[in-house]
């Protein structure tokens, strides 16, 4: 089984950032990646980076590399913003029909040590009939449409004081990459 995986944003996409500015999804989620890609193969798994720099990708381009890759699922890998600076933890994002993204994101984001806390959204839950989470719901139906299952994390929110120092100790984003590199290793279809 090949698992790719995304690191989120990139390029003109700079995704979120912490109040300070000195946090930015973009370089997070490349380095979080790289260390699971790293660690997998290490361990003889291969699992292609759909971006492997700071470069403008489109959604329908990174469904077209895994594809062209031959993944049989693709991780997606992000950070998250709320105006609620107390929303914390992470989050997995699967469109509705995804029952393969749903469970690959289940077992990484269960692979991350505690007091570790998540929750599940189906990508297309709505609040006040409008679509709550639009960026989740681009990604994980681009993925869809090209016939390549997704698991969007969410692996921190930006927002969030306590998120943010957790994200600045100094082994939390090889300790995600490692969640992220045993989750794979763990799934099963």
């Amino acid at each position: 089984m090949i698992i790719g995986i995304d690191a989120g944003h990139g390029g003109k996409n700079h995704g979120a950032r912490n109040l300070d500015g000195d946090l930015r999804e973009p370089g997070i989620t490349l380095h979080v990646a790289t260390i699971a890609a790293n660690k997998l193969l290490l361990d003889g798994i291969a699992a292609p980076l759909i971006r492997i720099d700071d470069c403008d990708l489109t959604l329908d381009e990174r469904a077209g590399i895994a594809k062209r890759a031959r993944c049989d699922a693709v991780v997606s890998v992000h950070l998250n913003w709320s105006p609620n600076g107390t929303r914390q933890g992470g989050e997995l994002y699967h469109h509705p029909s995804d029952r393969v993204g749903e469970r690959l994101g289940v077992v990484i984001l269960s692979s991350v040590p505690p007091p570790y806390e998540w929750r599940v959204w189906d990508s297309s839950y709505r609040i006040d009939r409008k679509i709550a989470c639009p960026g989740a719901w681009a990604v994980t139906s681009a993925y869809a449409n090209a016939g390549v299952p997704c698991a969007l994390i969410e692996l921190a929110f930006l927002s969030s004081p306590h998120d943010v120092d957790w994200l600045r100790h100094q082994d939390t984003i090889t300790v995600l990459g490692e969640a992220v590199a045993v989750g794979i290793e763990r799934y099963r279809p």
